[in-house]
C-alpha cells in the first residue's frame, strides 16, 4: 500500500491569501472612505462659499455641491433633480450678485449633465431655457442674465433655439452679445 503525502502547507497558503486579500481589501476602502470624506467636506465648504456670497441657504448649497461631485463620479442627473435646478434658477434673490452666484451655480450643474441627459430631460431644460429669454428685454442693459442660457443652448445643440438667440444679437450688455453669438456659431457648426 502506498501512503499518499498530505501536503500541511495548502490551507495554511490558502489562510494566508484570505488574510492578504483582508488586510488590503481593507485598506483600499479605508483609502475609499477617506476620499468620499474628503470630497465631502470639500463639498461642504465650497457650500459655505454660496451661502456667505448670499446665493443660497446651506441646505440648497450642499445639494448642489452633492450633485456637482455624483456627476464627476459619472451619476446621471435625475429627473427630479433636474426640475430641482431648474426650480433653482427660478429663485428670487435680495441681491443681483446673490442671483448670479445661484445662477453660476446651477448652470454649473446643468453644463456638467448636458452629455448624460436623456432626449426629454433635454427638451425639458430646452424649455427652461427659452422661457428665461422670453423674461428678459434684449432692449435695456438690465434685466435677466441670459449669457447662461444662451451658452447651453449652444452646448445643447438644438437649431430651434437659433432664432431665440438672435433676438439678443444686438444686445447692448458685451457679454451677452459675445456669448449669444459663439451660440448660434456652433448651432451653425461654424468654429468657435
Amino acid at each position: 500500500m502506498i501512503k499518499q503525502h498530505k501536503n500541511n502547507w495548502l490551507p495554511w497558503l490558502l489562510a494566508l491569501n484570505v488574510a492578504v486579500i483582508a488586510i488590503f481589501g481593507g485598506e483600499y476602502w479605508h483609502s475609499v472612505i477617506k476620499q468620499r470624506q474628503e470630497q465631502q467636506r470639500q463639498a461642504v465648504a465650497a457650500a459655505n462659499v454660496i451661502v456667505r456670497r448670499g446665493g443660497m441657504n446651506i441646505a440648497d448649497a450642499t445639494k448642489l455641491m452633492e450633485l456637482s461631485n455624483n456627476l464627476e463620479h459619472g451619476a446621471k442627473l435625475s429627473d427630479a433633480d433636474l426640475d430641482w435646478c431648474l426650480n433653482e434658477l427660478k429663485g428670487q434673490e435680495p441681491s443681483y450678485e446673490s442671483a448670479l452666484s445661484r445662477r453660476e451655480a446651477v448652470d454649473l450643474i446643468l453644463n456638467q449633465s448636458l452629455s448624460v441627459m436623456d432626449p426629454l430631460q433635454k427638451e425639458k431644460l430646452f424649455q427652461a431655457l427659452v422661457a428665461e429669454f422670453a423674461l428678459d428685454n434684449p432692449k435695456e442693459e438690465v434685466g435677466v442674465d441670459v449669457g447662461g442660457p444662451a451658452h447651453m443652448l449652444g452646448k445643447l445643440g438644438d437649431k430651434r433655439a437659433i432664432p431665440i438667440l438672435e433676438t439678443h444679437l444686438d444686445d447692448p450688455r458685451p457679454r451677452v452679445h459675445h456669448t449669444v453669438q459663439k451660440a448660434i456659431d456652433r448651432l451653425e457648426g461654424k468654429a468657435v
